[in-house]
């Protein structure tokens, strides 16, 4: 059989590599998560462990950029190598990438900082 579009297979590819690379996005979303939590302590809403920024937010800024760079240039190399084994050149492939590690990272971003919420 052929066919003018990639395989099911290829769509497959992408969305298992983005649920694994997800993981490490929660990770990454951590210090985002803890940031957020405390600048909106800072308005009134909420409170926060004082413990989490006794040296001040720059650890976190510092830990939050870092560990994003990090991690979009391992995200980005790896797909950039599913998408070129798999044909996907010219796809949606980005946004699906997008969207699968949103859907994985976000919610065990959540379970990963309970003190927060």
């Amino acid at each position: 059989m052929t066919g003018s579009g990639p395989a099911r297979g290829a769509w497959l590819a992408v969305v298992a590599v983005n649920a694994v690379l997800a993981v490490a996005a929660a990770f990454v979303l951590v210090p985002w998560l803890i940031l957020v939590a405390v600048l909106l302590a800072a308005l009134g809403m909420g409170s926060v462990d004082p413990a989490l920024v006794d040296d001040g937010l720059a650890p976190w800024v510092v830990a939050a950029l870092a560990g994003t760079a990090l991690y979009a240039a391992v995200a980005l190399s790896v797909n950039l190598l599913v998408v070129r084994r798999t044909r996907l050149r010219g796809r949606p492939w980005l946004l699906v990438a997008a969207v699968v590690t949103v859907a994985v990272a976000g919610p065990l971003a959540v379970y990963f900082t309970p003190g927060l919420w």
